[in-house]
């Protein structure tokens, strides 16, 4: 239908508790397919395949927030107030947007793309379908807990202050290199 290349974003099956949480992911990439804001990744179509809850994106030609805040670390060299600036107001630009319908629920650097003129966030609600204990440990064994909210960590769903601290985090590690 698309006639063109796409991003395909496949879950671990063990991230969701059961099949009614397979449908709850279902539903909000129906609603994340509704989403209109340049800086959000353009979501496709979702499916489930040997079991493992699917969706196609938008190929995007760019680089992880994540991969440059760790290019910077590597050479000793914190991010600047101008640098930030733009990629702060896109982000929050999205974020706004996004929180009409409800929050990312998880976002971290790997989350933000940077490409040559704009920044797009990618993987908006999924979290939220996720069962909370199976997603707080996938954090921890991927080393970006810190990025999730302290009420998520204990269980309780995120919402746009969970987004906020998230936002408040990766901020704090650009311009701290920690």
């Amino acid at each position: 239908e698309i006639d063109g290349e796409v991003a395909l974003k496949i879950f671990p099956a063990h991230l969701f508790g059961d099949d009614a949480a397979k449908q709850v992911f279902a539903r909000q990439i129906k609603k994340m397919r509704r989403f209109s804001q340049q800086n959000i990744v353009r979501i496709y179509d979702e499916g489930e395949y040997l079991g493992r809850p699917f969706y196609t994106m938008q190929l995007l030609e760019g680089i992880s927030l994540q991969k440059l805040i760790n290019l910077r670390r590597s050479r000793e060299s914190l991010f600047g107030l101008q640098e930030i600036e733009p990629i702060l107001s896109q982000i929050s630009s999205a974020l706004q947007h996004a929180h009409r319908s409800g929050a990312h629920g998880c976002l971290k650097p790997e989350d933000i793309l940077v490409l040559p003129e704009m920044i797009k966030i990618v993987d908006f609600g999924v979290a939220g379908t996720f069962d909370p204990d199976k997603l707080v440990a996938e954090l921890e064994e991927a080393g970006t807990l810190a990025y999730l909210s302290p009420e998520q960590r204990a269980g309780q769903p995120g919402d746009a202050r969970s987004d906020i601290y998230s936002l408040g985090a990766i901020l704090c590690e650009m311009l701290a290199g920690v």
